[in-house]
């Protein structure tokens, strides 16, 4: 149910104008999780809610680096993206579907989700995937 972990992490987010604009680093999901204290169970189900963050890349990329961070960051992609498109296709198109999945789920928490987009980012340099 994303709705409602969504709507606790609206309820927990409440950031300074500095943490807003550039982010409070990597290791600050601890302060998240204790400025609210939130019941541990649903109450429709009387189920434990578990781990309460949003499972969203692009949320988590906001609390660690920020509005400036993640904005040049998806600028940044959006033109790798674009120039990966005219030197190879099959290779634009494989990293636009690993980057919306890396964006639509929390995976960015994962080494091997991260390490593949780096991998993936840096295919037109290395010409590891040759265009016939």
């Amino acid at each position: 149910n994303r709705s409602e972990l969504w709507g606790i992490f609206v309820a927990r987010y409440n950031p300074t104008s500095n943490e807003f604009l550039f982010g409070t680093g990597p290791y600050s999901l601890a302060n998240h999780y204790s400025e609210i204290n939130v019941n541990p169970i649903r109450v429709n189900t009387d189920s434990q809610l578990g781990f309460l963050l949003p499972h969203s890349s692009i949320l988590l990329l906001f609390v660690f680096i920020g509005l400036f961070g993640t904005a040049m960051l998806l600028i940044t992609l959006i033109f790798k993206l674009r120039k990966l498109k005219q030197i190879n296709y099959e290779a634009f198109l494989l990293l636009f579907f690993a980057t919306f999945n890396l964006i639509k789920s929390d995976s960015i928490l994962y080494f091997s989700s991260v390490f593949t987009i780096l991998f993936l980012l840096n295919i037109d340099k290395h010409q590891i995937i040759l265009k016939e």
